[in-house]
């Protein structure tokens, strides 16, 4: 068996109104934000094997207030959170491990993250960071989960961003398709 060297990875995650489409399986996965989702089968296997890759997770600050600083739970249980900001927050509830806060700049925060991940994958949060890690070249993986719910609005994920994506797998769920990419450089 082969082995892949850790990869920086980028997720999208449908908003909660779009995860009702494919959020009534039965059965479970555990969720980026720790709590149980209710997936299909496809979905719980997919979900379930990129938390398993996943050694650390990159946020945005505006992802990190909007969620409320996952309570200080993180979005994925265990696994170190780095947050790219300009400022520190103030009140930061307390976490384990405790998170860092990166005014360095993505690329800092990248290898913040890929040490404390130990050999398993970063995975970067927020269309913020994605953007940042495409154009530092920083990027190895995009994962997007499809959903055909039409939102009239909200943040471009790659809004500016050019490059090339091959596509590597594609996993068709009731109510959604989950669409992974290499990088090419």
């Amino acid at each position: 068996m082969a082995t892949l060297p850790a990869r920086t990875t980028a997720e999208s995650y449908p908003s909660a109104r779009a995860e009702t489409g494919y959020s009534s399986g039965t059965s479970t996965a555990t969720r980026p934000a720790g709590s149980t989702l209710r997936l299909s089968q496809p979905s719980a296997e997919f979900f379930d094997e990129l938390a398993g890759r996943c050694g650390a997770v990159i946020t945005g600050r505006h992802t990190y207030d909007v969620v409320n600083a996952w309570n200080g739970n993180g979005p994925l249980p265990g696994a170190p959170l780095f947050v790219l900001t300009h400022t520190i927050p103030q009140d930061v509830p307390e976490s384990h491990p405790p998170y860092t806060f990166v005014t360095g700049g993505i690329a800092d925060a990248v290898a913040q993250a890929r040490t404390a991940a130990n050999g398993k994958d970063v995975s970067i949060m927020g269309s913020a960071g994605v953007q940042q890690a495409l154009r530092e070249g920083l990027l190895d993986e995009l994962i997007v989960h499809l959903v055909p719910v039409l939102l009239g609005g909200g943040v471009r994920l790659l809004d500016g961003v050019e490059g090339t994506l091959r596509c590597t797998r594609v996993v068709d769920a009731p109510g959604v398709t989950h669409l992974a990419y290499d990088v090419i450089r």
